[in-house]
């Protein structure tokens, strides 16, 4: 049995699907089983795949770690002389949510998980339902729920490493860091040729991959951060997202 909760995102509700997020409450039986899962037969198959840019919901990772990564790799490009460094950051929309099933349990797979491990996480996501309640005489109608892994579990985690393992960028010269759901798209452009840049290509292949992979973007969400020491700043075309 699943208890949903729903916590502010921001200090005050004027939008229902962006200022509040599902959290979910599992039994401690289940966490029992689910850590079970996790140390035993998740945790091990996955740390062997992972991606190396990858951090967030893996042993010895942290926020930290992450941004002495990018801030390091910024300072290392824009010591280059009169070179300029591109950051675009993309943020997904309810990812951990629209998770879609079948699209897991085929991942699960081909990382080597063990086929009655992933029946088992099958079985564990399949026919759920959920219902709001505002009290104890006002419900609403039971949903049921047809993807996504359940926020606020130990497994769910561990679900979403799978799916968002194989996003890569096509050019090797850009460099590209994972944490949870958020990405951050660095290019290095010389200063022999600033107007030479292969991000958009870039991001319009992780759209595609995205888009296979039954993801979203949040377009209003994705920044571009550009750094330069140069008194004369570059002037980049824009960087399109869904138009």
């Amino acid at each position: 049995m699943l208890i949903f909760l729903l916590l502010l995102k921001s200090s005050s509700i004027s939008d229902f699907n962006k200022d509040l997020c599902p959290i979910s409450l599992t039994s401690t039986l289940s966490k029992v089983a689910e850590s079970i899962v996790i140390d035993q037969e998740l945790e091990p198959a996955l740390l062997q795949i992972i991606d190396v840019n990858r951090y967030g919901f893996i042993p010895g990772s942290s926020t930290t770690i992450a941004l002495i990564s990018i801030l390091h790799n910024w300072l290392y490009s824009t010591d280059k002389p009169d070179s300029a460094v591109r950051a675009i950051f993309l943020d997904f929309r309810k990812a951990f949510d629209l998770i879609d099933h079948t699209l897991l349990i085929a991942k699960l797979f081909s990382v080597g998980i063990k086929p009655s491990v992933v029946n088992w996480i099958a079985d564990f996501l399949k026919d759920r339902y959920q219902r709001v309640k505002v009290n104890n005489l006002c419900f609403s109608d039971w949903m049921k729920i047809p993807a996504g892994v359940p926020q606020g579990t130990r497994l769910g985690p561990f679900l979403f490493l799978p799916m968002i393992n194989d996003l890569s960028i096509p050019n090797i010269m850009l460099s590209l860091w994972k944490f949870a759901d958020d990405s951050t798209i660095l290019d290095t452009i010389p200063s022999s040729d600033l107007h030479s840049t292969s991000l958009q290509e870039n991001i319009d292949h992780i759209v595609h991959w995205l888009h296979l992979n039954k993801f979203q973007l949040i377009p209003e969400k994705c920044k571009e951060l550009t750094i330069c020491f140069k008194k004369q700043k570059p002037v980049f075309d824009p960087i399109i997202i869904a138009g």
